[in-house]
């Protein structure tokens, strides 16, 4: 199975000069936990989760919030899977990075999709059985953010 398969839904996106306001609006109504934050050629610049807004913004900066953009508190550090990768490959980058989301990119980087965890417990639980390890990676990921 390819990164692309694995997608159960497109990749919701978000440009990183929309206000937080705005991008929480679309997590909301599209009923996802992040956006994948794009530039004009729509190649993966950031990642905007719920958690971002929370942690990052209404924590932080109540009373910024009609200020803030997305790209004052999306994760820069982009972590991306070919569309033709294996799940293999999607499973390893996910433990690797302790990450829960995976833009997935054409051959030219623009975002096609989005492999999540929850993508992966569906199709390919023995691979997700047998790489339960990203689990300890994500409270130290968290402590590196700039909030």
């Amino acid at each position: 199975m390819t990164a692309l398969e694995l997608c159960s839904t497109p990749a919701v996106t978000a440009h990183g000069d929309e206000t937080v306001l705005a991008a929480a609006r679309r997590i909301r109504d599209r009923h996802v936990d992040d956006l994948v934050v794009v530039d004009q050629d729509d190649r993966p610049v950031g990642i905007l989760t719920d958690h971002d807004i929370v942690v990052g913004a209404v924590a932080q900066s109540p009373d910024r919030l009609e200020l803030l953009r997305v790209a004052d508190i999306m994760s820069t550090n982009v972590i991306t899977i070919g569309r033709l990768d294996a799940a293999e490959d999607a499973l390893d980058k996910v433990a690797t990075h302790g990450i829960h989301r995976l833009p997935v990119v054409d051959e030219e980087g623009r975002v096609e999709g989005l492999v999540a965890l929850d993508d992966l417990l569906q199709r390919e639980p023995v691979l997700v059985w047998n790489g339960v390890k990203f689990v300890p990676k994500e409270q130290p990921k968290e402590l590196q953010r700039r909030w």
